[in-house]
């Protein structure tokens, strides 16, 4: 899958990057700097890596000789996980933002290469594992599951599939209508995104708003998400048919859902 960095740092909205980087790094991310220090102490050492015969070797320095950890997945994907992070954290002081989008392109990138799973470094550990344990969804007219993501999830529609490769692009962790229990019923929402902090959003792609039965549908289904205390605009977002004809609209509900 190839992936949008630059998209999934830098909103196209923020008019002072780094500004931005430093509200939401240290008002949404300090669980990524709590993170950080603790990977300070395991890993003090960058990932490193040789090719040989077409196989890729990992070793790290453990401050007097080279260690092979090429059967330690765990172990490659910390020090991966800890050499972003410290990037991450290094753009909060960062003055030249060409720069800053180049290294961080650069490190990816790396990864990407050697086939790690940019998921793993990218997404906190909470993130990952909510991202690939598998779930309940829709069973719910499984044939009209037509539309393929790049990332390889079918879905219903191709303006959902568009909002689906967006968030894959912005390597933003999401389940497609998994099953949640609300007021005692059950509900499959297009949308389930889990935030830095852990927190789950409700996106709703309301894009059949010319039929009276879909309207009625999705009003009980909003009604629920009230009953649960679950509002509109804090961890539950609507995007409709025309957002999904324009990038720019789509990418500003995502980063109202991200600075929620």
């Amino acid at each position: 899958m190839k992936y949008d960095y630059e998209m999934m740092v830098f909103p196209t909205s923020a008019q002072n990057v780094t500004g931005w980087y430093h509200q939401r790094e240290m008002e949404k991310e300090k669980c990524l700097l709590k993170e950080l220090k603790a990977l300070d102490k395991s890993c003090p050492h960058p990932l490193r890596w040789y090719s040989k015969n077409g196989k890729i070797y990992f070793w790290e320095w453990n401050g007097k000789t080279q260690k092979g950890i090429t059967s330690n997945p765990d172990r490659i994907y910390a020090l991966a996980r800890h050499d972003y992070l410290s990037l991450k954290y290094d753009a909060l002081r960062e003055t030249n933002e060409s720069l800053w989008r180049k290294k961080l392109k650069g490190l990816l990138d790396s990864y990407q290469e050697i086939n790690l799973d940019i998921r793993r470094i990218i997404f906190t550990p909470e993130q990952y594992n909510w991202a690939i344990n598998p779930h309940s969804q829709s069973k719910k007219r499984r044939e009209d599951l037509k539309f393929k993501t790049n990332g390889g999830v079918y879905m219903r529609s191709k303006s959902e599939r568009f909002i689906g490769n967006v968030l894959e692009e912005l390597c933003i962790p999401y389940r497609y209508e998994p099953e949640m229990i609300l007021d005692h019923r059950v509900f499959h929402p297009d949308f389930v995104i889990m935030t830095i902090d852990g927190r789950l959003i409700i996106l709703e792609h309301l894009g059949r708003m010319d039929l009276d039965v879909y309207i009625k549908s999705n009003i009980e289904r909003l009604r629920a998400y009230n009953a649960e205390d679950m509002q509109i605009g804090r961890n539950v977002f609507l995007s409709f048919e025309a957002d999904t004809r324009n990038r720019e609209r789509i990418m500003q509900i995502i980063d109202n859902i991200l600075a929620s």
